[in-house]
């Protein structure tokens, strides 16, 4: 008997069971990010298909950088296509800032951004990448020296922002994509940069894999078990981190005492965890262990890469973007709106209770909140003599570069609260007075 291998066909079925293979409970609202290239056109087919057999809400989004002269028309293709399909579309222009990146991983890191604050927590986030995809980033992730995590390659989902990111075509190949696009008539847009081997995946795409695949016909299906083994050990090491992570925990960082504790490949472990998607390099992950081990004679110590820094006060370690550093702020808010302070990654909120807060009846204006500037001194309830807000800033422990961050409240000229820790006696709502909570929430970094 002959065995021949068992042909792939790419339809809604096929799509339909790798979605429901996905590990979670399943998802009946799906977002699409539409390139309008062949790969995100073919899925924007299948979901569209798939979309009318089940009760599914489907979406896509469509990003327009402007990197290439013909950005505009291609976000004008987009349109039709999903207007033709009965599928909204939302068109985003997005500015790319470097950062100490490339141009495709600055134009990505603008992409993500944006997705984490558009998906809803019931969301379901596709991506098109394929099996070649998949060859590619391991093959440029080895070269550039990944470990693991890196090795284990694109997953078929993942935790993302709210929701969770798919990736339901990872199984299929480039040339599977291409004959379902060609069967169905479907068009698509080229973009003249995909050909330019001067970027490193072009390169790996059209010289370096071309010659693999000639000496041995099956790199692909072996690269791809690769990364499932490896994805397998991503998984262990990220049960350890999360571990660690509960014993090392304070606050939003790291006790510098229980790291110590730690032996290097379990701490060097931990830091990848704590620091995913800040983007360090690992020679950075090594700075920041010696710091654990051989602390520095000072107090404070800072290991800085571009875009993020972690930094050391006691035996606190905390990272944090570094934009925005010393940058003022000053706004006029009303209490019954949150307040979204850009310069300082915070939002400040309020609820109305009794008795505690800010006294709402000795509001008589909007307040005014700016950052420190120094000099700045406050009278706390039930004590007769002002003090440095700097003193008690320090006496309650607060790194210096969060004390730049929090925000003091003022009436007129008047300082009546520092951020959410103290209010100052003329303003403090007596027992059962209505007043205002603070709060601040810390975004992501």
């Amino acid at each position: 008997m002959s065995s021949r291998k068992k042909t792939r066909v790419l339809n809604v079925d096929s799509l339909a069971a790798e979605l429901d293979r996905l590990p979670g409970p399943p998802s009946h609202a799906l977002v699409l990010a539409f390139s309008g290239g062949v790969d995100s056109t073919v899925l924007l087919h299948l979901l569209a298909g798939l979309r009318d057999r089940r009760d599914l809400r489907l979406r896509a989004v469509h990003f327009d950088h402007g990197i290439s002269p013909e950005s505009r028309a291609w976000a004008q293709y987009c349109v039709g296509v999903c207007d033709e399909l009965g599928v909204p579309l939302k068109v985003e222009r997005l500015d790319i800032l470097l950062d100490g990146q490339g141009l495709e991983a600055a134009a990505r890191s603008a992409r993500y951004a944006f997705l984490e604050q558009d998906l809803d927590a019931d969301e379901l986030l596709l991506t098109a990448h394929h099996r070649d995809d998949q060859t590619e980033t391991l093959l440029l992730r080895l070269f550039r020296g990944a470990g693991t995590r890196g090795l284990a390659g694109l997953l078929p989902v993942r935790d993302f922002s709210r929701g969770r990111l798919a990736r339901p075509l990872l199984g299929f190949t480039r040339a599977e994509i291409r004959a379902y696009a060609d069967a169905h008539g479907l068009q698509w847009v080229d973009d003249a940069s995909n050909g330019d081997t001067a970027m490193d995946r072009n390169h790996v795409r059209h010289e370096l894999l071309p010659a693999l695949r000639s000496r041995w016909p099956g790199v692909d299906s072996v690269l791809a078990r690769s990364a499932g083994l490896l994805a397998d050990q991503r998984e262990l090491l990220e049960e350890r981190a999360r571990e660690d992570w509960q014993l090392c925990q304070r606050g939003d960082g790291l006790a510098l005492s229980a790291c110590s504790n730690l032996s290097d490949p379990r701490l060097r472990n931990l830091l990848v965890h704590w620091l995913a998607g800040e983007s360090p390099s690992m020679q950075h992950i090594e700075q920041i262990a010696r710091q654990i081990r051989h602390p520095s004679a000072t107090a404070r110590a800072v290991v800085r890469w571009p875009g993020g820094e972690v930094r050391r006060y006691r035996d606190h370690l905390q990272c944090r973007r570094v934009p925005g550093e010393g940058a003022g702020f000053e706004y006029l808010w009303d209490p019954s709106e949150p307040l979204e302070i850009h310069a300082a990654g915070i939002v400040l909120h309020s609820r109305a209770v009794l008795g505690a807060g800010l006294a709402r009846e000795r509001l008589a204006q909007p307040l005014r909140v700016r950052n420190r500037q120094g000099g700045e001194r406050c009278r706390l309830p039930g004590q007769t003599h002002s003090r440095p807000v700097k003193k008690l800033l320090q006496e309650a422990g607060i790194p210096p570069w969060e004390r730049q961050r929090l925000p003091l409240l003022y009436v007129g000229e008047d300082l009546a609260a520092i951020g959410d820790r103290w209010v100052c006696a003329p303003y403090a709502a007596g027992s059962g007075e209505p007043g205002f909570a603070l709060r601040i929430e810390r975004k992501p970094a």
